[in-house]
């Protein structure tokens, strides 16, 4: 009978570490096609691909809303946000009078992640209360960067039900973050590009 269970619970484990494999292949494959589809877009167009990406791995990780703050000196620029049907958008997380001590998280390349509000420091209970306002229960956010500089925030939240990012979770969000990154890193070099051209 022991053998039996001790069969049993090894088959389990397989499918579990299976099934583990296969959404690991999965997101990865949807990070590869979003990565792969931004190369192509034109300025003009990259937001609307890069709100129907974010829709597309908010959903995938079973979140209710997502939002890709741009910045621009540090200050919020643009924005791209997804939220589940009935929920509210997340707001500018690096509203520095509603969120300092995420911003200054953020702005020292950290990331920013809690399970529930009761995890924040007593050095973020000006954050705590802003969270609990917009009805956030759980939350992830990653600084977006490339060749040093920050150029914005990739953030997920869970409003119905608390979860746990686990560290696995964040290694995926930092291969999304730096695509990304090169998107809006393109984005702004051509912008700037075009600007030149048309002054000169």
């Amino acid at each position: 009978a022991v053998l039996i269970v001790l069969l049993l619970l090894r088959g389990k484990a397989r499918r579990s570490t299976r099934a583990l494999l296969e959404e690991r292949l999965r997101f990865e494959t949807l990070v590869s096609q979003l990565t792969a589809g931004l190369i192509h877009v034109p300025a003009s167009s990259l937001d609307k691909a890069l709100e129907h990406g974010l829709g597309q791995v908010v959903a995938f990780l079973g979140a209710d809303r997502g939002a890709l703050d741009e910045h621009g000196g540090g200050e919020p620029r643009a924005r791209v946000s997804w939220a589940s049907p009935g929920i509210e958008e997340l707001p500018w997380i690096m509203d520095a009078g509603e969120f300092p001590w995420t911003t200054a998280r953020l702005r020292s390349h950290d990331i920013v992640r809690f399970a529930r509000t009761e995890e924040l420091p007593a050095a973020a209970a000006s954050d705590r209360v802003s969270y609990e306002r917009v009805g956030t229960r759980s939350h992830v956010s990653l600084p977006l960067r490339a060749g040093g500089s920050m150029l914005g925030v990739l953030s997920l939240d869970s409003v119905r039900d608390e979860r746990v990012w686990s560290d696995e979770l964040v290694e995926r969000l930092r291969l999304l973050s730096a695509a990304f990154a090169s998107a809006l890193e393109r984005r702004r070099i051509e912008v700037s590009l075009a600007e030149r051209l048309a002054f000169e």
